[in-house]
């Protein structure tokens, strides 16, 4: 823990170097690096794994290894990838679109998976469906 506190410490101090010297201009030199706990805090991913499948499948920055176990990235190229992301996801088509038209149409045919099991049953044993028995009641 006390290595990530100085990597952060550190981090801070030249940034605050690289703002007030008069050699470097700030639009050019500041980058604002995310490490994955600011990631995570942020709820952009929940771990590393997530974050090396996302650079892997979902082009998010790779980033910069600040120390041999220690990997921070830009927080500008995380911001634009955000940016980019899509805001809701693409409705269902072909098939599954189909099968979810008929599940929000006929929610009433929709069956038990009890009765399910007993109408295969019967078809296997080349019966017609079971009927349900009744019970009457003595008026």
């Amino acid at each position: 823990m006390q290595i990530a506190e100085t990597v952060s410490k550190f981090l801070d101090y030249a940034v605050t170097v690289i703002r007030h010297n008069p050699r470097t201009r700030v639009d050019e030199a500041v980058t604002r690096y995310l490490r994955q706990r600011d990631l995570e805090a942020r709820g952009i991913s929940s771990g590393r794994s997530q974050t090396a499948r996302m650079v892997e499948f979902y082009d998010f920055p790779t980033g910069v290894l600040i120390t041999p176990n220690v990997r921070g990235y830009p927080e500008d190229e995380v911001e634009k990838w955000l940016a980019a992301r899509p805001v809701e996801a693409k409705p269902p088509g072909g098939a599954a679109k189909v099968s979810r038209e008929r599940k929000l149409l006929a929610p009433s045919k929709l069956k038990v998976p009890s009765e399910r099991k007993a109408e295969r049953k019967a078809r296997r044993l080349g019966r017609a469906r079971p009927e349900k028995e009744t019970v009457v009641e003595p008026a």
